[in-house]
């Protein structure tokens, strides 16, 4: 059993087919808009996650927009790296590496109902934790960077995957491309659908 599962979280593009990785990436998608509509966190870029109550209609088209700058953008590298990439890999590696996103969402809400912010102003806040609260934030905190660390792991192994690409540089530029895509689209969703 270990062996099988190894697969699926270290390299699933490829032991799994594009078809399954899309529909799963799909399923992906549409949880995530439904996590962040009810439990009314917004993802306003490919790594940003903040509380805040939006329209369905905001949330859709910005994870779409979210989605659509990551997914082009790493095309485009993509692309330039290899010539022979194809759309479809890249969407797939896009879908699947955002699924860690997904649960560190859930994580920020799980961060909400343990610790409600409108309740004081920050200096309050800070002085109003007790050691337990303290513990319950920094251990959610070292699950948000474990998922946001496996959100860029899965990227750069598939994005690699789909240029057949052995080099560490291009993790490298992989990564950097992020940074740039995630100011771009949250200028793109802040400046449209918040």
């Amino acid at each position: 059993m270990k062996r099988n599962m190894e697969p699926l979280f270290l390299n699933p593009f490829e032991d799994y087919s594009e078809k399954n990785l899309l529909w799963i990436g799909i399923v992906g998608f549409v949880v995530g808009i439904t996590i962040s509509y009810f439990g009314k966190i917004v993802f306003d870029g490919i790594i940003q996650i903040h509380m805040g109550a939006t329209s369905l209609t905001a949330i859709v088209l910005g994870n779409l927009t979210n989605m659509g700058i990551l997914t082009l953008g790493m095309f485009m590298l993509a692309k330039v790296l290899y010539k022979k990439t194809r759309f479809v890999d890249v969407l797939n590696n896009v879908l699947i590496a955002r699924i860690p996103m997904l649960f560190a969402g859930l994580l920020v809400i799980w961060m909400t109902k343990l610790i409600p912010m409108e309740k004081a102003t920050e200096v309050n806040f800070a002085m109003s934790l007790n050691q337990t609260d303290m513990m319950w934030i920094a251990l959610l905190a070292i699950f948000l960077l474990f998922m946001m660390v496996y959100f860029f792991y899965l990227l750069v192994v598939g994005v690699r995957h789909s240029i057949n690409s052995k080099k560490f540089g291009h993790g490298f530029l992989i990564v950097i491309a992020v940074f740039v895509l995630d100011g771009i689209a949250l200028l793109v969703y802040r400046g449209f659908f918040i």
